[in-house]
């Protein structure tokens, strides 16, 4: 398991987490058999492997306000089409555009899929 778990979130792939166990709090991993990504924040999403587009890692500049990075999951939804993508937040770093490099590294390795960078934002 991976700490760092984005708080909120889309109600795709929702599930309350087991009550007797609160050890995967703020953490994100992969199941036992590698199947699905399991993250959990306040809630708890299971995201099976297979519905992964891409892993988008967002680098914000100071501006107005200050530097961070944003790291989202994109995946595919069957509605309105089966090319529709969402997004769940995984994890997000205030005041270090870099903070999560290490993370997305290590998370795209694990799932083999696409890491998209897009240009860095400034925080305006």
């Amino acid at each position: 398991m991976w700490e760092n778990a984005l708080k909120g979130g889309s109600q795709d792939f929702l599930r309350l987490p087991p009550i007797e166990q609160d050890n995967f709090l703020d953490r994100i991993g992969l199941s036992s058999d590698g199947m699905a990504l399991i993250v959990c924040a306040r809630q708890l999403h299971i995201i099976p492997v297979e519905r992964i587009a891409a892993l988008k890692l967002q680098k914000i500049r100071p501006a107005k306000g200050g530097s961070g990075a944003a790291l989202s999951l994109a995946y595919h939804h069957p509605w309105p089409s089966p090319d529709t993508e969402r997004e769940i937040g995984l994890s997000g770093s205030f005041g270090q555009m870099d903070a999560l490099d290490d993370l997305a590294s290590h998370l795209n390795n694990a799932l083999n899929c696409l890491l998209r960078i897009p240009e860095p934002q400034y925080d305006c």
